[in-house]
């Protein structure tokens, strides 16, 4: 099974094991275990040398 979510950065060393909860709020949801891995297909390349910090902050509209 294949799940995408957001994980705090602590936390993404692939393969290291997580618990995901799993099902919409106001609805049964379960603890599944799994494993940090790579999307398997997404072949795009990553910038990763961008500093997100240093992009200028978006104005409220008017």
């Amino acid at each position: 099974m294949i799940s995408i979510c957001c994980l705090d950065t602590a936390y993404t060393e692939l393969g290291t094991e997580v618990l995901v909860l799993w099902g919409e709020p106001g609805t049964r949801q379960k603890k599944i275990r799994a494993k940090v891995a790579r999307y398997p297909y997404n072949n795009v390349l990553r910038n990763e040398s961008t500093d997100v910090a240093a992009l200028p902050k978006a104005q409220p509209l008017k």
